[in-house]
């Protein structure tokens, strides 16, 4: 009987542990986000990219906005980018999930918000010293271009 009720204990326990396991390992490289950045975070970032290779190996320039949220080490957050491009406007939205890796670099993983549509990548930004900038490049798959892309981020903090 107390053996069966151990067992059972063990059932119910081992999917909880196993979530913190995983999540503890996932968080691992991870710094812990301090309140004056999650402050710093808290606005609407406004920006630019440019995609090195378009759909006819062009390059393509547009308009980004994110917003972030944050946890303990973790940041989630939604974006937008718009691009003018063959005479029409194209908008996308996508979210992602990162954090921080050495003090100022921003990692994340972002996939389209619309799960029929195939776009995914990472990105690596540094934040500047005042924490109105993050800088850097991402890359992943591209649902308009259907092949690999690559290119720069710019962001700036909204005041």
């Amino acid at each position: 009987m107390t053996l069966n009720i151990i067992l059972g204990f063990l059932t119910l326990a081992s999917p909880i542990i196993a979530y913190f396991a995983i999540k503890a390992y996932e968080e691992r490289f991870l710094q812990l986000i301090t309140s004056k950045r999650k402050e710093a975070l808290k606005s609407i970032w406004y920006g630019t990219f440019k995609q090195a290779i378009g759909p006819n190996g062009e390059e393509i320039n547009g308009k980004v906005k994110f917003s972030f949220t944050t946890s303990r080490k973790i940041i989630i957050g939604k974006g937008t980018y718009i691009v003018n491009y063959g005479g029409s406007e194209i908008s996308l939205s996508f979210n992602f999930k990162g954090g921080f890796l050495y003090d100022r670099y921003l990692r994340f993983e972002y996939y389209n918000k619309d799960p029929s549509v195939i776009q995914f990548g990472s990105a690596i930004l540094e934040l500047s010293p005042d924490a109105k900038k993050l800088t850097g490049r991402f890359h992943g798959y591209g649902s308009e271009t259907k092949s690999i892309v690559y290119g720069e981020l710019n962001l700036n903090r909204e005041n």
